[in-house]
């Protein structure tokens, strides 16, 4: 009897000291209906190993962006992500398109919807020649844009709309000389080289009844290209270009706008997207987040 009774008192002390010293919850499971989806409302639901559960709904956080639930990394509360609708707006915790106005109908006629019949590039987008776009609507309006300078060395090369009926223009950093009334130039002889395209030389400033003076005009190649982040458009890289007589050139990854990357590469640059969640800032397609709360 005395053996019996030493173990119920151990079995009652031990069991004690778990009460006393409870172990710290953990996730025992993570549950998020949509799958991080914002055209789609969801929920996020946590369990723990205390047999606690929270949940939390997917909600507007602004006019045009979502609070998007989100299963935790580390802590044990849920968290969130606030995503920019691409192109419409947020109701009720959903990315869901505008409702497109109708206009008015003027003397109880509805005007036909505007579109582009034909649009011609004369110089096919090439930043070496100057050239213009025109595009012709369905009302018989056209319109024609040139290309010109947006900076020393920038050019502003005039292109086809995609959508709509406005005529665009697409930026081309010239990439071996200035930028002179809409045409990128260099000093060197035009060269076709790895897609680069190097215009003529200007011409000769001597007297025109004179022999030229000047050393042979030298060809100028690209010999090598190296791309430090292999189009990586979450990193900030950038693309030297080695000459044949030894000059180098580098040109940076730069924002096209707040919602696409310019990522130098070679032997072109591209113009790449940064997708659903993410904004260009400084060259870098970075994440739209929000830290949990506390």
């Amino acid at each position: 009897m005395r053996y019996l009774a030493f173990v119920l008192v151990l079995f009652l002390f031990l069991a004690g000291c778990d009460a006393l010293n409870p172990k710290p919850a953990t996730i025992v499971s993570c549950n998020d209906s949509d799958g991080e989806n914002a055209n789609v409302k969801g929920t996020v639901t946590l369990e723990l190993s205390d047999k606690t559960k929270k949940t939390k709904q997917d909600e507007c956080f602004s006019s045009d962006s979502v609070r998007e639930a989100i299963c935790p990394k580390s802590s044990l509360e849920i968290s969130t992500r606030n995503v920019v609708c691409p192109s419409g707006s947020c109701v009720d915790g959903v990315c869901t398109e505008k409702a497109k106005t109708t206009p008015e109908k003027p003397d109880t006629e509805t005007k036909e919807q505007v579109t582009v019949v034909s649009c011609n590039d004369s110089d096919g987008e090439d930043a070496n020649v100057k050239g213009s776009v025109t595009i012709e609507l369905s009302d018989g309006t056209k319109k024609t844009k040139e290309d010109q300078c947006y900076s020393s060395d920038t050019l502003d090369e005039a292109v086809c709309p995609k959508s709509g009926i406005n005529l665009g223009v697409r930026k081309i950093i010239c990439p071996a000389g200035p930028c002179v009334d809409g045409v990128c130039t260099t000093k060197e002889k035009k060269t076709i080289e790895s897609g680069y395209d190097y215009s003529l030389p200007p011409p000769s400033s001597g007297p025109r009844d004179e022999p030229a003076t000047s050393e042979p005009e030298v060809e100028l190649t690209v010999v090598s290209c190296n791309d430090s982040d292999g189009e990586d458009k979450y990193t900030k890289g950038s693309v030297t270009f080695t000459m044949s007589d030894g000059s180098t050139k580098t040109e940076e990854d730069m924002c096209a706008s707040l919602s696409s990357v310019r990522e130098a590469a070679c032997p072109k640059h591209k113009s790449i997207s940064c997708g659903l969640g993410y904004e260009c800032h400084n060259g870098i397609c970075e994440k739209l987040w929000e830290a949990p709360r506390e």
